[in-house]
């Protein structure tokens, strides 16, 4: 099913906020409230990430997205440069990367 921006957004929102609610009540009680968010993220307090200004689902980044990275970047960026197919690219598995 396919949702508009606003409404996957406000969707999270309302999702997030019960999240948040049920755990911090649990930590602090109703104390929580009476904080301010930069308090809360001063003293550690989880905040989901955002991808494209939407918000994950409360602790839910690792299931709701793979992000690709390249673990030899500066062949990637030679390739890219001399304009070759990255299908026709080896990588000799012998080779250690200096960490």
């Amino acid at each position: 099913m396919l949702v508009s921006l606003p409404e996957l957004t406000r969707e999270i929102a309302e999702h997030n906020a019960a999240e948040r609610a049920s755990e911090l009540s649990a930590l602090m009680g109703w104390q929580w409230r009476l904080a301010r968010q930069s308090e809360l993220d001063a003293a550690g307090f989880y905040r989901p990430a955002t991808i494209a200004s939407v918000p994950f689902p409360w602790r839910l980044e690792q299931s709701h997205a793979m992000q690709i990275a390249a673990t030899y970047p500066e062949d990637f960026l030679e390739l890219w440069q001399e304009g070759r197919r990255v299908s026709s690219f080896k990588v000799d598995r012998r080779q250690t990367v200096a960490a």
